[in-house]
């Protein structure tokens, strides 16, 4: 934990040198969400991303998601994540960035996951109907079994990618996927959405979110799946 805290303390800081008369956007979700792999089950979803544009050469971004898995009324499990990620623009389409990632996840088998990475990466358009972003770097994690089976670190390389695009006025198709790969585990998050607005900033949405780990604890499986149906808020 004291690993995320440093990292979480030197981001805070890092933005607090810039000015906050920039743009703000986001979104925030609540609802529905079945689980299988590690748990078979049904129960409550939640996250919150949000986006800060400082209109020069710097973009922040966070994002925040919880799920748990409930069966006979009883939680089974729960999980919860955060990212941080810094972009400094070089040029028009060119970024360097820095990224905090913490997931405490009890479906996996891990008590926690935490890594921090740097590296480069380019958006390859961005025309107000369709958006894609890819980046690369290395970096460093720290994982911690459960039931204190031990912990391990190593160095990682890590790219994501995302892409998104305006169907309709009204109806939104996002995804991206996320891989940190080290000599002892590599981790693979894809996520894949569809959002439909029924009035300006409210809407529903629909998404499919997979979390892989190559290397688990024995009796834990590698992939967990996660299908949610929620309510959609838009902030700007």
């Amino acid at each position: 934990m004291s690993f995320l805290f440093r990292s979480l303390g030197l981001c805070l800081m890092f933005t607090s040198f810039h000015s906050f008369a920039g743009d703000w956007s986001g979104s925030g979700d609540l609802g529905y969400n079945s689980v299988s792999g590690n748990s078979e089950s049904d129960s409550l979803a939640a996250a919150l991303s949000a986006n800060y544009d400082t209109l020069g050469d710097w973009l922040f971004m966070g994002e925040f998601d919880t799920y748990s898995a409930s069966q006979d009324e009883e939680t089974t499990a729960k999980t919860y994540s955060f990212k941080l990620q810094s972009d400094y623009k070089i040029s028009e389409r060119s970024f360097a960035f820095g990224n905090v990632r913490y997931l405490d996840d009890r479906f996996s088998g891990y008590d926690y996951q935490a890594s921090i990475s740097i590296g480069l990466g380019k958006t390859f358009f961005d025309d107000g109907i369709s958006l894609l972003r890819a980046q690369t770097g290395v970096g460093y994690r720290k994982d911690k079994l459960l039931g204190g089976m031990g912990e391990e670190s190593e160095s990682i390389w890590t790219t994501r990618a995302s892409y998104n695009r305006a169907l309709t006025e009204s109806t939104r198709f996002e995804s991206r996927v996320l891989t940190e790969s080290g000599a002892e585990n590599t981790y693979v998050e894809g996520n894949v959405a569809l959002g439909v607005l029924m009035t300006d900033n409210l809407g529903i949405k629909l998404s499919y979110l997979i979390k892989h780990n190559t290397d688990v604890p024995v009796g834990t499986e590698n992939t967990d799946k996660y299908i949610t149906v929620s309510l959609n808020y838009l902030f700007d």
